[in-house]
């Protein structure tokens, strides 16, 4: 039998196989997001829509708001920008990456350690939202999604 993880290719001994598999979720569950910076548990505990940022007004309907709580679970100390390097897609599969973050930047986030933040996205209002680390991101990490809809926005 082969074992098609190993290739004599030199891939740096990554490839699919190496990662968790892909989740989907509901909010308030831990996913757990494999990639090549390492290994988290990421909890999405509330959203929430907003039509104001710090004064400024979303070029779309709305910001969405979701507080997350990331535990680094590998054996490196990473970047918090890192951690909220996310995707939000709409029902029409529109997506936007992360607009902005409060409570990542400037943290490093040690082996064992957890950070709690906010990832904000700037998106067109739609009946539903999935939250997504990993998105085309294909031999480098899993997939996780959370899938939430309107009515689970607070306002």
């Amino acid at each position: 039998m082969i074992d098609e993880s190993e290739d004599d290719e030199g891939d740096n001994g990554s490839s699919e196989e190496d990662f968790e598999e892909d989740q989907q979720l509901t909010l308030g569950e831990t996913g757990t997001y494999d990639s090549n910076m390492g290994t988290f548990d990421i909890t999405p505990n509330d959203v929430w829509a907003e039509d104001e940022y710090e004064g400024d007004s979303p070029e779309n309907d709305h910001f969405i708001f979701i507080d997350v709580t990331i535990e680094n679970v590998s054996d490196q100390t990473v970047d918090g920008l890192d951690l909220a390097d996310s995707d939000l897609m709409n029902e029409s599969e529109s997506y936007v990456g992360t607009y902005w973050d409060d409570g990542f930047e400037g943290e490093e986030v040690g082996p064992g350690d957890s950070i709690d933040g906010e990832i904000i996205f700037d998106i067109s209002e739609t009946n539903s939202y999935e939250l997504i680390y990993g998105l085309n991101l294909g031999s480098l990490a899993n997939e996780v999604r959370w899938e939430f809809d309107e009515s689970e926005l607070e306002e």
